[in-house]
């Protein structure tokens, strides 16, 4: 069974200590791995993963080059591994900036409304969307809450209608199933079975039953979940594991952990089993 891990944060070597730090230093998120390709790939090898998606994140327009330069480093690298890119909401020209993504084979980016600070639905992120759907990248928004952040998340699913319905071709990808705090909500209408929009199961499994997720995945449409887990933030094998005692089929399994990734990224990496 091929399974590849939809979300996944890694960071340079040199980062990574100060990076980990950060983000554990409230006590909520615990660290898996060191949150370097070495950590992660070692973690894959455990869990009988095949290969894994980065999301970097441009924090300010001014880190968007390095961010970038190292994501397509590592996307073009022989590994097991490919990235997405950033930019930040208040990037000068997103146009530029996203094709230059696009022309070092980057298939998508990266954007956190907590850490970049914007609502999804506002529309002076219109043109990075705009620019996005121009030029076939998809987008991968985190979704709901987000543990190390107090007071009312800056992004729920609802807050993603307008995206869908001005720009009707571009992809997204909603993490955590649309928000983790609001797990047992009902997903607007217009998100049952859209062909463009697709939700990760990243750090799910705590926050769900099987048959509270099984339920869920069928609403949305089977061909529209990705399998990833939030690493290092969580272990892989474990919800993984966890994942596949859902009351699923094979083939629902099959779409979710590896068919549906390989519609959106054309996997082919050599080094994938």
């Amino acid at each position: 069974m091929r399974v590849f891990d939809f979300h996944t944060h890694i960071y340079p070597d040199a980062i990574a200590p100060r990076a980990i730090a950060n983000v554990t230093q409230s006590g909520i998120l615990h660290a898996q791995n060191e949150g370097t390709l070495a950590g992660l790939l070692r973690e894959m090898e455990t869990a009988h993963i095949s290969g894994a998606l980065n999301l970097p994140l441009a924090l300010s327009p001014d880190s968007e080059r390095g961010v970038n330069a190292w994501a397509a480093q590592l996307h073009a690298d022989e590994r097991p591994i490919y990235s997405l890119g950033s930019v930040h909401p208040a990037t000068p020209d997103p146009e530029a900036r996203l094709r230059w993504i696009q022309s070092r084979g980057l298939p998508g980016i990266k954007l956190h409304s907590e850490f970049q600070k914007f609502r999804p639905s506002d529309p002076r992120m219109f043109p990075i969307y705009a620019a996005c759907e121009k030029l076939g990248l998809f987008i991968l928004f985190h979704s709901g809450k987000d543990l190390i952040f107090q007071g009312e998340p800056q992004s729920n699913p609802v807050d993603f209608i307008p995206i869908v319905e001005h720009f009707p071709k571009l992809k997204i990808v909603l993490a955590h199933m649309g928000g983790i705090d609001t797990f047992s909500t009902v997903a607007p209408p217009n998100f049952h079975q859209n062909p463009n929009v697709f939700f990760d199961l990243a750090y799910v499994m705590p926050y769900a039953s099987g048959a509270q997720l099984a339920e869920r995945i069928r609403m949305l449409g089977v061909q529209q979940v990705l399998f990833g887990t939030d690493s290092p933030w969580i272990s892989l094998k474990d919800h993984l594991q966890s994942f596949l005692k859902t009351p699923l089929t094979q083939s629902e399994f099959d779409a979710i952990l590896w068919d549906n990734a390989q519609r959106l990224l054309c996997l082919n990496s050599p080094n994938m089993t």
